[in-house]
């Protein structure tokens, strides 16, 4: 079993800060060409600790979602 290891992302909803959210296609190529069963966001994933807008939530989610493993 092979997994993927990430560090801090320190994701925020300000629009300068939007290629953060690539991180996320890199990790499913990597998940792809790897086979990584478990990815691990080790660090900070946003960038405050709380209050954080729905923007960056639904975001957030969305993008979660897209590098979840399959399921079997």
């Amino acid at each position: 079993m092979r997994y993927l290891l990430v560090g801090d992302l320190h994701l925020t909803d300000r629009p300068r800060d939007r290629y953060r959210f690539d991180i996320f296609k890199w990790i499913k190529r990597q998940q792809a060409t790897h086979d990584v069963r478990a990815t691990f966001i080790m660090g900070d994933i946003c960038d405050k600790k709380d209050f954080h807008s729905s923007i960056l939530v639904n975001q957030l989610v969305d993008a979660l979602r897209s590098i979840r493993p399959p399921i079997y």
